[in-house]
């Protein structure tokens, strides 16, 4: 069972269900900016992006709904602690994962390699 099969969230349904993350997929093949990145070895970019944000929204759901309540409970003990963390590491290594793997995201990468820490801190400044 892929991602986009699975059952719905614990607080309602996936915003990118198998029918919205087709239609998604349709409007995005529809722009240019994302079209531009198909090719022959890779094939079409919409496909890749649409696939990305649904399981990226899977990551994030499972941040907010299970790791992050985990980590605020107050009875939390170290080694639970230590495998929620894990489990958010491994979350976070997924989402990286698909913006990678996405062409049209792959340049946020840019940001974080190499330069200064300042030359960084200047760059990231445009998304806060």
């Amino acid at each position: 069972m892929n991602r986009a099969e699975q059952p719905k969230g614990e607080t309602g349904e996936r915003l990118l269900n198998v029918d919205e993350m087709l239609r998604l997929e349709a409007r995005l093949a529809c722009s240019p900016a994302v079209a531009r990145y198909d090719d022959e070895i890779e094939g079409a970019e919409a496909n890749r992006l649409a696939l990305a944000l649904s399981d990226i929204e899977d990551s994030l759901r499972a941040l907010r709904e299970r790791h992050l309540p985990q980590l605020a409970a107050g009875d939390i003990g170290e080694d639970a602690l230590s495998d929620a963390l894990q489990d958010i590491k491994d979350e976070l290594g997924h989402v990286l994962y698909h913006v990678y793997d996405s062409r049209y995201f792959r340049d946020l990468f840019d940001l974080y390699a190499g330069g200064s820490e300042d030359a960084v801190r200047a760059k990231q400044s445009r998304f806060m």
